[in-house]
Formats: C-alpha cells, sequence, structure tokens
C-alpha cells in the first residue's frame, strides 16, 4: 500500500491520534497548574473530557464509514453531493456539534463556563498577536459566542463549497 492510499485510508485515524495527543498534553498542563486553579477543578475537567469527546466524534464517524466498506476512503467525503449515507452522516456530525455548541454557549451560558473553567488555552500558532508575547491570547465571552455563532455558519458554507467543487476521485 503506498503513502496516498494509507493516507486516505487512515486519516481518521491520525486525527484520532492528534486529537488524544492534545488531551493528554493537557491534562499534563493542568497537573502543574495547581489544585487552586479553575481550570483543575472537577468542573473544568468534565468540561475538557466533553470537548475532547466532541472533537473525536467526527474522527470515529469516518472511521466508521471507512472501515464498514461505506466508503473507501477520505476522497469520497468530498463529494457530498454523491449522497452517499456514510458521507452524509459525517457532515451531519460536523454541523450538528456546531449547533449544539452554539445552543450550548449562547442558551446555556457556556460562553461564561469556558471563560471562568479554562479547559484548555486557546493559542495562536504565530507569536506576536496584538503584542502577546507567548501567542496566548485571553479568552473572552465575546471571543467565544463569537467563534460558537460562526460555527454553523463556517460549517454550512464549507459543505456548500465542497459540493459545488465537484472533486474528481482517485482511482
Amino acid at each position: 500500500m503506498n503513502l496516498f492510499n494509507f493516507i486516505g485510508r487512515y486519516f481518521w485515524a491520525v486525527c484520532l491520534i492528534i486529537s488524544a495527543y492534545h488531551y493528554v498534553l493537557g491534562m499534563r498542563a493542568l497537573a502543574s497548574r495547581g489544585p487552586s486553579d479553575p481550570g483543575a477543578s472537577p468542573a473544568a475537567i468534565s468540561l475538557r473530557r466533553w470537548f475532547a469527546v466532541a472533537g473525536a466524534l467526527p474522527w470515529i464517524v469516518m472511521g466508521w464509514a471507512i472501515l464498514m466498506g461505506g466508503v473507501p476512503n477520505i476522497w469520497y467525503f468530498f463529494r457530498p453531493q454523491d449522497r452517499n449515507p456514510y458521507v452524509l452522516v459525517w457532515f451531519a456530525t460536523l454541523f450538528i456539534l456546531a449547533l449544539g455548541f452554539a445552543f450550548w454557549v449562547f442558551l446555556l451560558e457556556g460562553a461564561e463556563k469556558v471563560v471562568v473553567l479554562q479547559p484548555f488555552e486557546f493559542k495562536w500558532y504565530w507569536t506576536g498577536f496584538r503584542g502577546t508575547k507567548s501567542g496566548t491570547v485571553e479568552l473572552t465571552v465575546g471571543r467565544v459566542k463569537f467563534f460558537a455563532a460562526i460555527g454553523p455558519i463556517w460549517i454550512a458554507a464549507w459543505i456548500w463549497l465542497v459540493s459545488s467543487m465537484d472533486a474528481p476521485l482517485p482511482k
């Protein structure tokens, strides 16, 4: 099996490994903060676990689709217009997660919980953003609400774009 085929078949597993790695790194960072830090509270740890599960869910759905034989590889996920039920479930999972996050943020005071509990650090992957030293940006209620509001719109626009580009499938 060549590298292109391997990536096409197991991309979802790589994403799960990366997600697990970030979760473990975050939990180690929490252990170094100390018990008085709000990010180390049981509520914050529970919230971190919920985010980890939600972040892994699309990759689990994709892996299930590929391993069960409904989709040969990742490249079929760039063709929702073919109406493959596995691909549609994957896109629905993304959209439902974005809607669920927005619902939680706006109607269940999720933004306030994220800001108070700090279950994760929001980092820019370049330093010097607006004068910050380490690239860490303060997480505010407004920023959380902005990303929650833009999420379902972004996912819907992305689905439309992928549907309209008519990507060819590798042979």
